[in-house]
């Protein structure tokens, strides 16, 4: 099986969830605020040059900008959805008291929502101490979840499952969180160590700017701007709908 060397000469074997450069690998120029060095950062050169050009669509392989960082800004959500809510897709990353990193590609802005959101260029990837990457598999739409100041509703960031058994979940304390198995990507517990729960050390969330005019604001319910996605998946076989006895809650009207 082929070696991807890590930082630090480290060497990680590709997981299961094969996580592959293309043949035209190229380095995201990556942004950060003034007076912060590259070496305080989870996201290194070596794992920024194999996220951009594995399955991120190219359109967001070109400048990445550090828009939320714990060790910078307090672990806070308040604060992460003060720096990168609303201002397009971005790269999560966590690292958890225990050493491993994961994380995913949020396709669409963190925006409060009371029901699951994104397209299905949502990915979810660990990267310590074994690398993988898994891609949505087109069994659900349940790709994004961002619980803000609700009430009821689960608070926190999700990628993939069901509430409150995601395929990776940032609880909105930022200090906890979860990942288990679930459809929406096929993945595993993307921890590197027994368990399904983690306390986290430490979260960056990375803006993935495109170049100006290059992609369009997207317009219209997550249904309408999907349907290009979904028949290419039910031309190819699969089944696109929701999963079976789960609905999306409706939207909480809290502010």
């Amino acid at each position: 099986m082929p070696l991807f060397k890590a930082p630090c000469g480290r060497e990680s074997l590709l997981a299961s969830g094969s996580l592959r450069p293309t043949a035209c690998a190229s380095l995201p120029k990556l942004l950060l605020p003034a007076g912060t060095s590259a070496n305080s950062c989870l996201l290194t050169r070596h794992w920024a040059w194999l996220l951009a050009t594995s399955r991120l669509p190219p359109e967001y392989s070109h400048e990445w900008r550090l828009g939320y960082s714990s060790a910078l800004h307090g672990a806070s959500m308040n604060t992460f959805m003060g720096g990168v809510g609303g201002k397009g897709p971005s790269i999560l990353l966590v690292r958890d008291k225990q050493g491993s990193i994961f994380g995913g590609f949020a396709s669409e802005s963190w925006l409060k929502n009371g029901a699951f959101y994104g397209s299905f260029s949502t990915f979810v990837f660990r990267l310590l101490p074994a690398v993988g990457l898994w891609p949505a598999k087109g069994i659900n739409e349940h790709f994004l979840w961002c619980g803000h100041n609700f009430a009821e509703l689960t608070n926190g960031l999700g990628f993939g499952g069901q509430v409150d058994y995601f395929g990776l979940f940032i609880d909105a304390s930022f200090e906890k969180g979860h990942s288990r198995p679930c459809a929406t990507f096929d993945n595993p517990c993307l921890l590197g160590h027994g368990g399904q729960e983690f306390e986290v050390d430490a979260i960056e969330c990375w803006l993935v700017e495109a170049p100006a005019g290059e992609v369009a604001k997207p317009t219209g319910s997550v249904l309408d701007r999907f349907k290009e996605d979904r028949t290419l998946l039910e031309i190819g076989g699969r089944k696109t709908g929701h999963s079976a006895g789960y609905r999306e809650a409706p939207p909480e009207l809290d502010d």
